[in-house]
C-alpha cells in the first residue's frame, strides 16, 4: 500500500516536478488523476481508470468521503496495488471549488 502525500510530487508552481524519474513522474500522474476523478462532481460520468501496474487488467475503485476523511483511497479490483492520498487539497486535480 502506497500512502502518499501528493505535494511531496509537486513544484514550487504546484505542478509535477520535472525532476523526477520516468517511475516518479507515472506514479504523481496517477495520483493526480485519481485526486481529479475523485473530487469531481457527482454528476458527472464516471471514469474507469485502468490498473497503472505492469501486467495489471484491473481498474482502480477510488473512496472519499468528505465528511469523514481528508484522504483519498484507492485500490485495484485484480492486484495489491493500493493507497492513500493525503495533501491534495487546494491542488490543481482538486475539484471540489470549481
Amino acid at each position: 500500500m502506497f500512502i502518499s502525500n501528493i505535494t511531496h510530487f509537486l513544484d514550487a508552481e504546484g505542478n509535477i516536478a520535472k525532476e523526477m524519474n520516468k517511475q516518479g513522474r507515472e506514479l504523481s500522474s496517477f495520483l493526480a488523476l485519481v485526486v481529479d476523478i475523485a473530487t469531481k462532481p457527482p454528476e458527472e460520468e464516471d471514469i474507469e481508470l485502468p490498473c497503472w501496474k505492469k501486467n495489471c487488467n484491473g481498474t482502480i475503485e477510488i473512496q472519499y468521503i468528505p465528511e469523514e476523511f481528508d484522504v483519498i483511497d484507492y485500490w485495484c479490483t485484480k492486484c495489491d496495488n493500493a493507497g492513500a492520498i493525503s495533501g491534495w487539497q487546494n491542488t490543481k486535480w482538486d475539484n471540489r471549488k470549481k
